[in-house]
């Protein structure tokens, strides 16, 4: 009988089997996760992390979380703030980037609240930190271009709550 861990080391062999040629192209580069304590954030860093252990130190690669933690600090990020190849940095993505951002060439955003018991408590910081958090990181990729340091990879997730109010058959 599997248990939970064993799905998840199932999940993340999985996911890094079918990513090798994303993964191969993040290698010893910077990756900026927006929401990473997140569901997706979830799977998004613990398969980050999964990939660099089988690499070497050089080929890691470097991810940087930010987030608001406005749903607290999961247990789970915790356990992992020793690991070298990974920087948290609290930062709510509806205002402007941190002036000391690091030069990154791949970013996912993903700082949204899904969670329908979440949004509708904060319907408009849900909309914020989707547009504006979004818009200051096109900005931020523009900047890179003109530094002759571009971005090579940008990945945006959306709440569908941003969009309008759903129907109730679209409510989970």
């Amino acid at each position: 009988m599997q248990n939970a861990t064993d799905v998840i080391k199932a999940d993340l062999e999985y996911i890094c089997e079918n990513l090798k040629e994303e993964f191969q192209k993040m290698q010893g580069k910077n990756i900026l996760i927006t929401g990473g304590a997140g569901f997706l954030g979830y799977y998004l860093v613990q398969s980050i992390l999964h990939q660099n252990r089988q690499l070497s130190d050089s080929d890691k690669i470097k991810l940087t979380i930010y987030e608001n933690f406005s749903r607290g600090v999961p247990d789970w990020l915790t356990a992992l703030e020793d690991d070298s190849s990974m920087e948290i940095q609290k930062h709510d993505m509806r205002f402007p980037l941190p002036d000391d951002i690091k030069d990154f060439q791949f970013i996912i955003h993903a700082a949204t609240i899904a969670s329908p018991l979440f949004y509708r408590l904060h319907p408009l910081e849900t909309m914020d930190a989707n547009i504006n958090g979004l818009r200051n990181l096109l900005d931020y990729c523009l900047v890179q271009k003109e530094k002759s340091s571009p971005v090579e990879g940008f990945l945006f997730y959306s709440t569908s709550e941003i969009y309008g109010d759903p129907t109730p058959e679209n409510i989970p």
